[in-house]
């Protein structure tokens, strides 16, 4: 069983036989969702109790007496009961109702929807002991650094590693959300995005993408499209679309976008100086500096140095 990954309902269901052993009689209980394997010796009693679809047991014991086993057996089945109890009343109360991670997942979805229009985003909301977490994937699209720096504004803090403590940090009010204590970007790149971003990076440059390092090491997929997004931003396939707003007469105004650096008028230079005076400048310069050496000699042996 070891080294398997036990991340679907049907893996973890058949990883219950290792546990299985020639001679054993299996109990099931499907109405508390709770299933047992006993068995009787000479020496001793045995007891493997599972509950739900988990793939490992709450207990594996052997036991002196089958009165010890079935007491235990019993207990198993009592406290699986209340469980079952509590959990379907805790259902009840907030019902209609949705935890910080989820109604998190919820604000960061629409917001996505908004500001990159046309990407299928992903967002899984997950609660575990002593936190939350909420995780976002897509398909190319737009860059990791993009969405990261929306979705960081709903995240409660940070784990400090100098530390080993999270820092728990305030949140905007105006996103009006809880927010969770992590929050992760996973973006999936897929070949075609991949070529067709080094065929335009080629046909900007005029030349042929150097796919090794220095070291002579061929780059991986998500190497390439890291370091061409990073260093040419304006190639990325997926580009944000302006952001419009109404105007008075109804119509759609685009707003302002930053000046192009390109059409910027020239910063006027200083005039250039004559070959003359730039040879009166250095002379100048010259007595200057020998003047601040006398002075420094003068401070440092007390002596008037001319």
């Amino acid at each position: 069983m070891y080294g398997i990954r036990l991340n679907t309902k049907e893996k973890r269901l058949e990883a219950r036989k290792f546990y299985f052993r020639e001679g054993m009689t299996i109990i099931d209980m499907p109405e508390i969702e709770l299933q047992a394997f006993i068995s009787d010796t000479e020496n001793y009693y045995t007891l493997t109790v599972f509950t739900g679809s988990a793939g490992k047991p709450i207990i594996n014991c052997c036991y002196r007496t089958k009165e010890q086993r079935d007491k235990a057996l019993q207990e198993a089945i009592e406290n699986q009961k209340k469980r079952l109890e509590h959990k379907a009343e805790h259902k009840a109360q907030n019902k209609g109702t949705l935890t910080d991670s989820a109604a998190t997942a919820k604000a960061i979805r629409e917001r996505l929807k908004k500001e990159f229009p046309g990407v299928k985003f992903s967002v899984k909301a997950e609660t575990f002991s002593m936190g939350d977490s909420v995780d976002i994937y897509w398909t190319d699209g737009p860059r990791t650094q993009d969405v990261d720096a929306i979705t960081r504004q709903y995240q409660k803090g940070y784990f400090d590693g100098m530390t080993d403590c999270y820092e728990y940090r305030p949140i905007d009010p105006a996103l009006g959300y809880p927010g969770a204590k992590f929050v992760h970007c996973h973006r999936a790149i897929t070949p075609e995005y991949a070529q067709a971003l080094i065929r335009r990076w080629e046909e900007t440059k005029g030349y042929q993408y150097n796919r090794y390092d220095i070291y002579g090491r061929e780059k991986t997929m998500y190497e390439i499209v890291f370091e061409i997004e990073r260093d040419y931003p304006e190639l990325v396939l997926y580009q944000k679309p302006k952001q419009t707003k109404k105007t008075t007469t109804g119509e759609q105004e685009s707003f302002p976008s930053a000046p192009d650096p390109t059409n910027e008028e020239p910063i006027p230079s200083e005039p250039v100086q004559s070959e003359q005076a730039i040879i009166e400048i250095k002379k100048e310069l010259k007595i200057r500096d020998v003047d601040y050496s006398i002075t420094l000699l003068n401070c440092f042996t007390g002596q008037q140095v001319k």
